[in-house]
């Protein structure tokens, strides 16, 4: 099986992190790491002085002493393999000192001399339809194409995935399946993640280095990774989620009227690129943004926490991002709090952890009965679902609220190793790198809504509205998406079905065919949908003008321009004949947007438009196929993509 046939969206990987995790952070036992120095005071506008240049201190094999490795191997797509690689790597090795873990991404599997290992531990992302990581397919179409002798290898996979997506943790037990087959031995039964589920997460850790005590682990005197790191050029120059462009705000504008507070808010924003700076992409990629947190929610946290260490200088976690542009930095060896909650830490989702720590220090009567309720048996897994129904309506602020004095005695660093990370967002690329490689364009829907009687943003769509200003420099990286792109032949039609800002790509997708000489409406054929043609019809002009001009068929559902509600779906439903015409003519065809209601709709549309016809031709023919059949077909030939989301 090719795992590049499958997926949604890619990665833009993690490069800037070398070969093999053969560094550490100096001071650094809990994840957090030291900076040699940072720029200058965070500015909630000003972003172009809030990064960092991290000291690494060499972590080299001991000399003249035989070691006992371990390969801890990742695959990641959007980091948090990688993360808690490194955490099992930090655990591993404070717990048994006999063992020389080493941490090694799947995108370098070419470096591996599997004959060499004997324990290895990995922790495997599954994204989209069940695919492996982009950086990771390579190493995945190995495994599916040799037959190896794993025989003398022992071996775990942590595999993460969520449920809310088909195939849940395919990527995970495929490596499973893998590494059994060629005869390694599975020491400890393979977990299966949903949505970093803490609890299994750290069952699987105790259990592994458990069970690393037991195992026999052949000595060597020279570590073969070592030798072939040391050749590797030490700072990696790629642009990635680890080393960001900072790239200078062009043009941002709104695409929508705004008459009432329910109103779409959705806004074009352009970034200028500079020559040879190193962002490239492809029509489908998506743009990744490194936000910064709301100052106003910073200070309602920074009331609750205690006094005595608000000035405080703490350690930058080692994780946080090292721009590859930028002016020098000014000495300064740590930030505050404050600057930390802006740029380092998630202060939307909750690590369940966090409810640990707060039973460890309530005192109070209510905060004891309420942290109790929460924690039936003292469990945070995903089974105790009082605790997650509690999580999912609440942000740090909350929680900080409700625990306030159990919050005040808890030192500040411990708090912030309870943070998750501030994760970056990723917006389709609605721009053709062809047409204008030194503009990079995207289309955000600004998030705001009430919750619990409070009223609630987005972090990074509203940093991007209402917190940087034109001539801004922000950090932003490529993230590729393989499995979702144009046909190579231009002369191939392609229906683009995508509501609301899901129209993206598709903006992108018909800059990039007029440059075709075969630019014509038959070929390229659009389904937008939003709620109202004067209200928020994005890119209305520029796809009318399509339309005029014979290059585009334009296909519209407004959802609340008439009593009964009609969405993209219906419309291809109404179009029955087109669409199977388009099907049989080998048109390609992309859904973006909605995961959850749309995509499935528009799904069963076309699979009802395939029943259809089959029937009809089936009663006419004896080469009869089903309907299943059909559609399979369309994903295995490429020519039926997704890029949805929850």
């Amino acid at each position: 099986m090719n795992y590049l046939k499958y997926g949604l969206v890619a990665s833009a990987g993690i490069t800037a992190y070398l070969l093999y995790n053969f560094y550490t952070w100096e001071g650094d036992s809990t994840g957090g790491g030291t900076f040699e120095s940072v720029y200058g005071d965070l500015s909630a506008i000003k972003v172009t002085a809030n990064f960092a240049s991290k000291k690494k201190a060499l972590r080299q094999p001991p000399l003249n002493a035989p070691i006992k490795p371990v390969l801890i191997l990742y695959g990641t797509e959007y980091g948090t393999s990688r993360d808690l690689a490194y955490k099992f790597e930090t655990q591993l090795l404070n717990q048994n000192k006999d063992l020389w873990p080493r941490v090694v991404d799947m995108e370098n599997f070419n470096f591996l001399e599997f004959d060499k290992e004997t324990l290895i531990f990995i922790i495997c992302s599954t994204y989209g339809d069940g695919v492996p990581p982009t950086t990771a397919r390579n190493f995945f179409d190995k495994l599916e194409q040799n037959n190896f002798n794993f025989s003398h290898i022992n071996y775990s996979v942590l595999a993460l995935g969520d449920k809310n997506y088909p195939h849940f943790c395919r990527a995970g037990k495929t490596i499973n399946e893998r590494f059994k087959s060629f005869g390694a031995n599975e020491i400890i039964a393979r977990a299966d993640v949903d949505q970093e589920d803490t609890y299994i997460i750290k069952k699987w850790m105790d259990s592994a280095i458990e069970c690393s005590f037991n195992i026999l682990v052949k000595e060597i005197d020279i570590d073969y990774l070592w030798e072939k790191s040391s050749q590797i050029e030490m700072n990696s120059t790629k642009i990635s989620r680890q080393r960001p462009y900072l790239a200078r705000i062009l043009e941002r504008k709104c695409l929508t009227n705004l008459d009432n507070l329910d109103d779409k808010d959705t806004i074009h924003i352009e970034f200028e690129l500079e020559d040879n700076c190193g962002i490239e992409w492809i029509c489908g990629d998506a743009l990744g943004v490194l936000p910064t947190n709301c100052p106003q929610e910073i200070e309602a946290i920074l009331a609750i926490l205690n006094t005595n260490e608000r000035n405080q200088l703490f350690e930058v976690p080692s994780w946080h991002y090292q721009p590859s542009n930028g002016i020098e930095p000014q000495p300064t060896s740590r930030l505050n709090v404050e600057q930390l909650l802006m740029k380092c830490y998630d202060l939307k989702n909750v690590n369940p952890e966090l409810f640990i720590l707060i039973s460890k220090h309530t005192t109070e009567q209510n905060e004891i009965q309420k942290i109790n309720d929460l924690l039936i048996n003292g469990s945070i897994s995903k089974q105790n679902v009082i605790l997650y129904e509690y999580i999912k309506k609440r942000e740090i602020i909350d929680i900080f609220e409700d625990f306030q004095l159990a919050i005040k005695k808890i030192p500040i660093q411990t708090l912030l190793n309870h943070l998750k990370p501030l994760l970056p967002r990723y917006y389709s690329i609605s721009s053709s790198f062809k047409k204008d490689p030194k503009r990079v364009t995207i289309t955000v829907a600004i998030v705001r809504y009430n919750q619990l009687a409070k009223a609630r943003k987005g972090v990074t769509t509203t940093y991007l509205a209402d917190r940087v200003s034109i001539g801004d420099r922000i950090p932003i990286f490529i993230n590729t998406s393989p499995d979702f792109r144009l046909p190579n032949d231009d002369n191939k039609p392609i229906v683009m079905i995508g509501p609301g800002t899901g129209v993206a790509p598709f903006r992108a997708f018909l800059q990039e065919r007029s440059l075709s000489l075969n630019f014509e409406a038959i070929q390229n054929i659009l389904y937008f949908g939003c709620r109202s043609e004067n209200k928020d019809f994005l890119y209305k002009q520029e796809f009318t003008n399509l339309e005029q001009n014979n290059h585009l068929t334009l296909v519209t559902a407004f959802s609340r321009d008439q009593q009964r509600k009609i969405y993209v779906q219906d419309r291809l439903l109404e179009n029955a004949d087109s669409i199977w015409n388009a099907l049989e003519n080998g048109a390609h065809f992309y859904i973006c947007g909605d995961a959850q209601y749309m995509a499935p709709d528009v799904e069963a549309a076309i699979k009802s438009i395939i029943h259809k016809n089959l029937q009809n031709n089936n009663n006419n023919n004896n080469n009869q196929i089903t309907s299943d059949e059909y559609f399979n077909q369309l994903e295995k030939q490429n020519r039926y993509q997704r890029d949805v989301w929850f």
